[in-house]
């Protein structure tokens, strides 16, 4: 069996190594990742054991350096980060800005013992996969640079999403109260990390979400940090257009916003226009309708 393993990473596994307290906890570190890189199906301790011939310890060893040895997991990936940044100055800014891209992957597992598993409604869109999985949800994100010709996204974080049935993760509130985590407070939690590291290295942050946050819950935390967002709006999400031109000066302020519609309403609403754009790798014409509106957030 040939196994492929850029040379890149090899950079990467230096940059961390002052993030841990001891060489000892290092090298099991770097030992860790390329297991995980060699090692087929379930990475268990055991199989980690048996497929690390180049740093050869016990199982128990191997427990030690999961569950008693403390490194610090931010700071390592706020160095990774930083390293990409140095080394891809002009490919990681996107028109100006660091452009962080957050979705979320179901993960299947067969046991029902591991926390934070649970039932999860199945949006893929495959039809084989089933209407649901039994797993894990996680929230991924990267930042997305352009190399050449095409568009390359860096992992940057996961983080375990804590459902309504398995509730795994909490937070408190300003009167001390816990309340189980929200899939937005792990998608801000991630984001606005991220968005400290930008801040201190200079620059400003985007970040592009599919549909399925196209929503004040989500969007406004973001623009109260100076984040812009770019997204796509459902056909269900509620808009209203500019106000109507009065003929006659009424009395009292002027109104602010015109007619309430949903946005699926526009198709009908406006002019047609005929363009090209590139869908997908090809150039396309398609019909498209376009209109200025106002959403119910508070952007700024």
């Amino acid at each position: 069996m040939t196994i492929y393993i850029p040379m890149e990473i090899i950079q990467l596994l230096l940059f961390p190594k002052e993030c841990f307290k001891c060489i000892k906890t290092y090298n099991y570190f770097i030992c860790y990742i390329w297991c995980l890189l060699v090692v087929p199906g379930k990475k268990t301790t055991r199989k980690l054991y048996r497929h690390c011939f180049f740093f050869r310890k016990d199982v128990s060893s191997w427990c030690r350096f999961f569950t008693e040895y403390k490194w610090d997991y931010t700071e390592v990936i706020r160095k990774m980060f930083l390293l990409l940044l140095n080394l891809f100055p002009n490919e990681l800014m996107v028109h100006g800005k660091i452009q962080a891209c957050f979705d979320t992957t179901l993960n299947a597992k067969d046991s029902k013992k591991v926390i934070g598993i649970q039932k999860w409604d199945n949006h893929s869109g495959n039809a084989d996969a089933g209407e649901y999985i039994i797993g894990h949800h996680w929230g991924v994100l990267g930042i997305t640079g352009f190399f050449k010709n095409q568009y390359i996204s860096f992992l940057i974080s996961f983080k375990l999403v804590t459902g309504k049935l398995a509730k795994s993760q909490w937070k408190c509130n300003q009167s001390g109260q816990a309340e189980p985590l929200k899939i937005w407070d792990v998608a801000h939690a991630q984001i606005l990390q991220l968005n400290q590291w930008v801040l201190q290295s200079g620059h400003k942050l985007r970040t592009v979400e599919d549909a399925y946050f196209a929503n004040k819950p989500f969007i406004q935390p973001l623009l109260d940090q100076g984040i812009d967002v770019v997204t796509k709006l459902r056909a269900d999400a509620v808009a209203r257009l500019d106000p109507e031109p009065q003929s006659q000066k009424k009395r009292g302020r002027k109104p602010k916003y015109g007619k309430q519609i949903k946005v699926r309403e526009l198709w009908n609403l406006t002019e047609h226009e005929i363009v090209t754009v590139q869908l997908y790798g090809k150039i396309q014409t398609i019909e498209i309708a376009v209109a200025d509106v106002c959403m119910l957030v508070n952007a700024s």
